[in-house]
């Protein structure tokens, strides 16, 4: 029948009290042995914790780790822009003051189009969009500081103040980006 071991508490005081020659249950358990060596390699018990990092750091690291896991899971392409009505000119009988007040534009990128409409009244811009091609979850348009939902037609559909610079098209597994927009009206002779 063997001799019971040591519990934590007695092999801590043991530490505490070592002198340099093992007595008694120590001299014969190996197990034991092998724990006090251990407590007496790395002492622990009377020590200060150990501090923890200051809490902006801490949250600085965890910050990096989910911007590393989020961009795995996430690709990010730049889509192109295939069609500018402000940048082709048109033919004589259409030219006026109206074509200018309203701009279509048409972006592509993997198989996935975004056709946008703006059109200036006095006061503000209203702006149509719709996005097509294959992917699985419903995308979201986000345009400056917004983001907007499509309605149940598929189209994207806000006012503003001002026209939209920065737009992205955010999906399940992928950001589109879409080349930054100049809203500075061509001269038309």
């Amino acid at each position: 029948m063997s001799e019971r071991h040591l519990d934590r508490k007695e092999l801590i005081e043991a530490s505490k009290k070592y002198k340099g020659k093992l007595t008694g249950h120590l001299a014969k358990c190996r197990e034991c042995r092998e724990t006090l060596e251990l407590l007496l390699k790395f002492p622990v018990v009377g020590q200060l914790t150990l501090r923890d990092a200051p809490a902006g750091w801490v949250s600085k690291a965890m910050a990096l780790a989910e911007k590393k896991t989020a961009l795995k899971r996430v690709s990010q392409a730049l889509a192109q822009l295939i069609f500018d009505s402000w940048a082709m000119p048109e033919p004589v009988g259409v030219r006026g003051p109206g074509a200018i007040e309203h701009r279509r534009l048409r972006f592509e990128v993997s198989g996935i189009t975004m056709d946008l409409r703006a059109e200036q009244t006095k006061k503000e811009w209203s702006i149509v969009a719709r996005i097509a091609g294959n992917y699985l979850a419903p995308a979201v348009l986000l345009s400056d500081r917004d983001e907007h939902y499509a309605d149940e037609d598929g189209m994207f559909q806000w006012v503003g103040q001002r026209p939209p610079r920065h737009l992205k098209i955010r999906l399940l597994d992928k950001i589109i980006e879409l080349p930054e927009l100049v809203w500075k009206k061509p001269r038309r002779k």
